[in-house]
């Protein structure tokens, strides 16, 4: 370190006075050798101190001096760091060394000029390359949402909207046709009169697919309605093998309920057959045996699961029976669908079908869709009655051969009875207009016996010809309307049949 030329006499004279204490005590510890000064004169006299960093030992044949210089040495370290500790103000040596990030005597190497440039670049081009990745990921995810979309629809976003239309038309047991614009002309007139009832329905025509569709597929509380898809999946369990119809099925306690049917006064542990369970659940509504259905069938859970594989997605049972709250909720859809997948023998086969056929028609309850139909006619249906909802769902033969479906519930202020008579007169309009529909011409099937017997005298060598009379009626495309099948003469009863040789 070097000491500062500018500090005052006082302080040169207290350094050399210390200095000189110094060299006594090293004198005093080497009696052999004489003092000397640190400039190498005598100790009397006193020459200015010179820098102590430009002393340096002359090696070993001078061992007092180098002990006196490395003793200055060490204390005039112990100068220079005090002199440190409080500098100068009015001068400061300009080979002292610089102080950096606030620590004396270290000397930090900074990064500078290209190094510096190369990292920033680098670090740049990585951020780039991680936004990169993320910016795609993300396209790549909405591009795979895309096209699953598109896939899922079948191509139709951008499709013909007449396909669109058939395609929303077709329902999954009822197909319709054009809507009776007429009829439903009418059911709106009734409708209009009683604007605090909220009327649901679909009616459709079997045989010339005209239909009426009022809020169809909104789902409203089934009440005693969601009887009807349960008797058809216990009969598709019965076609399965799963359960028999003689099998006996018990009144537990937890199946028990009041408010309508008769197995509600039985004792808990009393057996039911199969048969027997089902009808009363239909004819007189028994809200004990239709729990005793849902529980023989696996519970809600899996009736609900065998309800949306059928396609009735508004249909599900949230509750057990009597359900006076109106959880459990169906739709007009839903059961004019389910009625017509069972009319085309879809879900159950010919047998059920006949005995849920049989069963249905036997419904006491006929103050609703009944009331609407005409003697003649017969209705196979299910009546359902809470304070909130009432409705009516079945199929209808009228006299003239016509088949129609229909499914009519109405949302009405408690209990109130005003939803019946419109019921009522909705059921009438419809078999009123189906009923003057003029029905299509049936197919003419040939008799086989009446072909036979047109064929008896006639030479057997003559070939078949279709008769020449030209007062013969025929349709525009030429063939008679009153067809006749012609067999020859060799396969006529009683005739033997020429084999010829091969």
């Amino acid at each position: 370190m070097f000491l500062s030329q500018d500090n005052t006499r006082r302080r040169r004279e207290e350094r050399l006075k210390r200095l000189r204490d110094r060299r006594k005590k090293i004198i005093q510890s080497s009696p052999s050798q004489e003092p000397t000064s640190l400039n190498g004169a005598s100790s009397g006299s006193v020459t200015p101190l010179r820098p102590v960093t430009t002393v340096r030992s002359k090696g070993s044949n001078n061992s007092d001096k180098s002990g006196s210089i490395k003793a200055v040495a060490k204390n005039s370290g112990k100068v220079s760091k005090a002199n440190r500790a409080r500098p100068s103000r009015t001068a400061t040596s300009k080979s002292a060394p610089r102080a950096i990030n606030g620590r004396a005597g270290r000397n930090f190497k900074q990064p500078t000029g290209p190094e510096v440039i190369i990292r920033i670049v680098l670090l740049q081009l990585f951020k780039l390359a991680v936004a990169g990745i993320g910016i795609s990921v993300i396209v790549g995810t909405l591009i795979s949402f895309w096209n699953s979309y598109s896939a899922g629809n079948n191509g139709q976003l951008a499709g013909d909207p007449t396909e669109q239309v058939e395609n929303q038309r077709q329902f999954i047991g009822a197909t319709l046709g054009t809507e009776a614009t007429e009829l439903k002309a009418q059911i709106n007139q009734l409708t209009a009169a009683e604007p605090d009832l909220g009327l649901q329905a679909l009616l459709v025509n079997i045989d010339t697919e005209s239909y009426v569709n009022i809020n169809a597929d909104v789902p409203i509380a089934a009440a005693s309605t969601i009887k009807l898809p349960l008797l058809v999946a216990f009969l598709q369990d019965v076609d399965a093998g799963k359960i028999r119809l003689d099998e006996q099925l018990e009144i537990s306690e937890d199946v028990r309920v009041g408010h309508a049917g008769e197995l509600q006064y039985t004792e808990p542990g009393t057996t039911v057959s199969a048969l027997e369970t089902i009808t009363l659940m239909i004819t007189i509504s028994d809200n004990t045996a239709t729990n005793m259905v849902i529980k023989r069938l696996g519970g809600a859970g899996a009736v609900n699961e065998r309800f949306a594989s059928w396609g009735l997605n508004a249909t599900v049972i949230r509750n057990p029976l009597p359900d006076l709250e109106g959880t459990n909720t169906t739709s007009p859809q839903d059961l004019v669908n389910l009625l017509a997948m069972v009319d085309q023998g879809k879900l159950i086969a010919p047998r059920s079908r006949d005995r849920f056929m049989d069963i249905t028609r036997r419904t006491l309850t006929d103050t609703l869709l009944p009331q609407g139909i005409g003697p003649e006619a017969r209705i196979a249906h299910k009546t359902g009655d809470i304070a909130s909802v009432v409705g009516d769902a079945g199929i209808i033969d009228m006299p003239n051969g016509r088949r129609y479906i229909m499914a009519a519930l109405v949302q009405r202020p408690d209990n109130d009875q005003r939803a019946n008579d419109l019921i009522r007169q909705v059921s009438d309009a419809t078999y009123q207009h189906f009923k003057a529909t003029t029905p299509p011409p049936a197919p003419v099937v040939p008799d086989p016996a009446e072909a036979i017997d047109s064929t008896e005298g006639q030479d057997p060598n003559q070939s078949p010809s279709a008769p020449t009379d030209s007062t013969t009626p025929t349709t525009e495309n030429g063939f008679d309307d009153g067809f006749q099948l012609q067999v020859p003469a060799n396969l006529v009863p009683g005739n033997s049949i020429a084999i010829p040789n091969n």
